[in-house]
């Protein structure tokens, strides 16, 4: 799906991105929208970004994450092939470059516009109802079924990775309770 959009005086041509646009990319798709347990609030962390209060890596990652996203969902620009390396080395309007970021976003969710914060309970909770009920995560969330691919792929993704990491976690600690089991044994 492709729309015209108009910012900042010029025309540019979007087109709405998948998870399949992200294949060649070594970390996949390179943002997420959803938050757990943060300490700071979103308004405080888009704050940070502004002010540039990030680490060295946090505005290489923001940078990397702005520069695919643009490159995958900018075709044209005042109908020439958009250039997503002349743009960001030419454009120093800040405002312009998240404009267009946004739109591209935009365009390609559908349900999720902003940064979503989730409680380690509605984590957990989605996930053993996607496998209890033999479904998607997602599918959970929505059932009218009315989302992106974009949307249900990083919102699964998002479900997957925290409970993947939550039960890494438990199996560590099962590990360490093991290897002390063992050691207060041969100590006898």
């Amino acid at each position: 799906m492709e729309t015209t959009q108009k910012i900042k005086g010029h025309k540019y041509t979007l087109c709405k991105l998948g998870p399949v646009d992200f294949l060649d990319q070594e970390n996949g798709i390179p943002l997420t929208i959803f938050l757990i347990d943060q300490s700071k609030a979103k308004g405080q962390q888009i704050q940070d970004f502004i002010n540039d209060e990030s680490s060295e890596s946090d505005t290489k990652q923001h940078y990397d994450t702005l520069r695919c996203v643009l490159g995958k969902g900018v075709l044209t620009k005042e109908g020439k092939p958009f250039d997503v390396d002349e743009f960001l080395n030419k454009e120093t309007d800040f405002e312009a470059c998240m404009e267009l970021f946004n739109a591209v976003l935009s365009l390609s969710l559908y349900r999720f516009k902003d940064i979503i914060q989730l409680s380690k309970v509605q984590t957990e909770y989605f996930d053993a109802m996607a496998k209890r009920y033999g479904q998607l995560p997602i599918d959970c969330l929505f059932t009218d079924h009315n989302y992106s691919e974009l949307d249900a792929f990083l919102f699964n993704s998002f479900i997957l990775n925290y409970n993947l990491q939550k039960e890494a976690s438990l199996i560590k600690k099962q590990n360490r309770k093991r290897q002390l089991a063992r050691t207060k044994i041969r100590r006898r």
